[in-house]
């Protein structure tokens, strides 16, 4: 059997002009493949546009969050300037405080020394009155312990003192700011002298000062109490006088006595 002769320019000219025809042919000419790569590359073209979309989208995202971070950055820097200039003012005003400071505390050192000799003046002057007050009104603060309570003039106990003590003892002991007699309420056989120091407030020095001169009085041949007197005391020198057996006296109470006392 012979083939007939194939006119290929027909044939062509039929392709051009005949869609289905021209489908035809590639389908029994070409793989399924390749006759699906067109619609697979559309296909693959309108995904990489919603890509390429998405893609705009997230940049255009990513670009306004840089925007609002150099934003932010940009208010964090300013804030900073605004903070280092606060502290510096700070700064400033704590140093012209500690000028002041330090200023009025000079200002205090002066106040101090000029008012140092006013407070002692004073003070003394406190203690001469109260001193008046136990010399003149004896009763009034030794009348629960003691009777026929009295001011020793100094003339009368002097010749044993001065025969019996040391010129530095006698001295020492001349200074005293009171010497009382009487008689113990609990032993009104014996009589006893009692050596008073006196301040507003009683303090260290008082108490030593009136337990060496009663002393130096018993050394004499004298029974003596030591005793200190005034409006204030602290605990630790109200301590002290207990160890020392020292009466205190304040305002009218009385402190210590019975111990004075059995200890004599």
């Amino acid at each position: 059997m012979t083939s007939e002769p194939i006119d290929i320019d027909a044939l062509i000219d039929r392709l051009r002009r005949d869609d289905d025809a021209r489908r035809r042919l590639l389908a029994a000419l070409l793989p399924q493949e390749l006759l699906a790569l067109p619609l697979r590359m559309e296909q693959l073209s309108a995904e990489q546009g919603e890509r390429l979309t998405r893609l705009e989208l997230a940049v255009e995202r990513l670009v306004g969050a840089v925007a609002e971070l150099r934003q932010t950055v940009q208010e964090l820097a300013k804030g900073q300037q605004e903070l280092w200039a606060a502290i510096a003012e700070l700064t400033e005003r704590i140093k012209q405080l500690e000028q002041s400071l330090q200023r009025l505390l000079e200002w205090q050192i002066v106040l101090e020394e000029l008012i140092k000799p006013m407070r002692d003046r004073f003070a003394e002057l406190v203690g001469w009155r109260l001193q008046s007050r136990y010399a003149e009104a004896p009763y009034a603060f030794f009348g629960r312990c003691m009777k026929r309570v009295k001011r020793v003039d100094l003339s009368e106990i002097e010749d044993d003192v001065r025969r019996l003590l040391d010129p530095t003892e006698v001295y020492d002991f001349f200074r005293v700011d009171l010497v009382l007699r009487g008689r113990p309420l609990s032993r009104p056989e014996e009589e006893v002298y009692v050596v008073l120091e006196v301040s507003a407030e009683i303090d260290t020095d008082d108490v030593v000062r009136a337990s060496r001169r009663a002393s130096v009085l018993r050394k004499a041949g004298y029974r003596t109490l030591a005793a200190v007197g005034g409006e204030r005391i602290k605990d630790i020198v109200r301590d002290q006088a207990r160890n020392l057996r020292v009466v205190v006296t304040l305002d009218g109470s009385i402190e210590g006595w019975d111990e004075a006392i059995e200890a004599l």
